[in-house]
């Protein structure tokens, strides 16, 4: 495993997808790497700055669908969000 020398916790605050986000799991799952780096994110925050494809035709550079109902994104999708 790795840690930064300076690393104080491995703990970060847990961002709960449910009930509100049951196809929200890559916007949880940023959230909670950003807050584990020291980036205060929610779930909310990352859901919005997301590209959405309600069409359901692009899951790459769009989120296809919406995290409240259904749908997913792959990792471009979330890269973008992160930066």
């Amino acid at each position: 495993r790795y840690a930064p020398a300076d690393a104080k916790s491995a703990y970060a605050q847990a961002v709960l997808q449910l009930p509100a986000w049951p196809s929200g799991c890559e916007p949880a799952s940023l959230a909670y790497a950003l807050n584990r780096l020291g980036i205060d994110a929610s779930i909310e925050d990352v859901i919005s700055v997301l590209d959405f494809d309600p069409e359901f035709t692009d899951y790459v550079y769009h989120y296809a669908g919406d995290p409240a109902g259904s749908g997913s994104a792959y990792a471009p999708v979330m890269t973008r969000a992160a930066n």
